[in-house]
């Protein structure tokens, strides 16, 4: 028979642990760093060569995509300043030196 437990309690799960990035620090996997032989130092090496490569890889996507949003950021303000620019240098109709008295309003 199953462990009991008692009414509405659940068996406790460790907490996670956190996870935590050490910037310019990889660790290869431990079982190839403590390996006997050589071939498990290379087959780690190997693994740890690939998680950088593609590491590498998601890094020049993330900066094909800050650079597209770049662009397009900088291509919003020459449109704006163009646009104010031509504004600045507009004919504009003269405005009255007083307040408009239209005839129809009391």
């Amino acid at each position: 028979m199953a462990a009991s437990c008692a009414v509405g309690s659940r068996p406790q799960r460790p907490a996670p642990r956190p996870i935590v990035i050490q910037p310019g620090a990889y660790r290869a996997p431990p079982r190839a760093r403590d390996s006997e032989t050589i071939v498990g130092g290379i087959v780690g090496g190997a693994a740890a060569a690939a998680a950088i490569l593609k590491a590498i890889g998601v890094w020049g996507t993330i900066l094909e995509y800050h650079s597209a949003a770049w662009s397009a950021a900088q291509g919003f303000v020459g449109l704006c300043a163009g646009f104010l620019g031509a504004i600045h240098d507009a004919d504009l109709h003269a405005l009255p030196g007083a307040a408009y008295d239209h005839p129809a309003v009391a």
